[in-house]
């Protein structure tokens, strides 16, 4: 029942390499002095962005497919499926407001600095409200792993689809409604 989950190493490798090659490159003289344009964009500030923002693009996808395999899975665990992408989403945005900055720093006046700063205030502020939401929501398993065991006699099942704690004799899940067999 428990799905392979080899492929993280994957993700972990390619973004490291990613972060790692992004910086070298960046650093790199020659990268430095060739520009692009006349607000000056460097081959460097490119190289910096390309690998800071595929590490942050690859970091998306692989909560995105963690949080698949664990909704798959079932069980006690299931519940991260709900909170692994609005929490990696939070992560994304904040750390994007620097990553694009590499690139449009150059091009942006003091007003569409200001704007650029609100947008990324909104989409900070939203992906935080999906993440607290996906909390109220989904953090019945996540209390029941702190609660003691005489505290949680009264349920003994977990929902096999989402993880939830099932009630005894219910015939139905109360957090996504799957038949309990």
């Amino acid at each position: 029942m428990t799905e392979n989950w080899t492929w993280v190493a994957r993700y972990v490798l390619v973004l490291v390499v990613a972060l790692v090659l992004g910086g070298i490159i960046g650093e790199l003289e020659l990268f430095k002095q060739a520009v692009l344009g006349t607000p000056k964009l460097t081959a460097a500030m490119l190289a910096r962005f390309l690998g800071y923002g595929g590490a942050l693009v690859l970091f998306w996808l692989m909560a995105k497919r963690a949080a698949g395999q664990f909704r798959d899975q079932g069980g006690k665990t299931a519940f991260l499926s709900f909170i692994l992408l609005p929490l990696a989403t939070l992560v994304v945005a904040t750390i994007a407001y620097s990553v694009l900055l590499i690139v449009l720093k150059s091009f942006l006046d003091s007003s569409l600095q200001n704007l650029y700063n609100w947008l990324f205030v909104l989409g900070i502020t939203v992906s935080a409200l999906w993440l607290v939401i996906a909390l109220f929501h989904h953090s019945e398993p996540f209390i029941e792993l702190f609660k003691s065991g005489a505290a949680r006699s009264g349920t003994k099942r977990a929902c096999k689809k989402c993880g939830a704690p099932v009630p005894a004799g219910a015939k139905f899940c109360a957090a996504c409604g799957a038949a309990i067999s």
